[in-house]
């Protein structure tokens, strides 16, 4: 009975396990290309952003994020890497790093 009338009321847990699954898988995959960890890195560091925006949007809106907020928390890292990944990979290979 206990069990029924207690109501899940934290909005951000299932989308934050969904980040961070999407975010296992992503970088997972990028860690399978054969590029002597290129990818993988930038990845790594391409995430930064998107966690920053879940850390701004967790502190100002504490119980009643909107359905963006939402939206951006579950499929945001997704976005970030498409962008973020050749960002860091072109700008690696014009300072000549990679």
């Amino acid at each position: 009975m206990m069990d029924s009338e207690q109501k899940d009321t934290d909005p951000y847990k299932w989308p934050l396990i969904q980040a961070v699954v999407l975010q296992s898988i992503i970088m997972t995959l990028a860690g399978l290309i054969f590029d002597m960890g290129e990818c993988g890195s930038a990845c790594f560091y391409s995430s930064f952003p998107f966690w920053i925006g879940v850390g701004i949007i967790a502190v100002r809106r504490r119980k009643r994020p909107t359905p963006t907020d939402i939206l951006f928390m579950k499929y945001g890292i997704l976005l970030t890497t498409l962008i973020g990944v050749p960002l860091f990979l072109s700008v690696w290979e014009k300072k000549g790093v990679i």
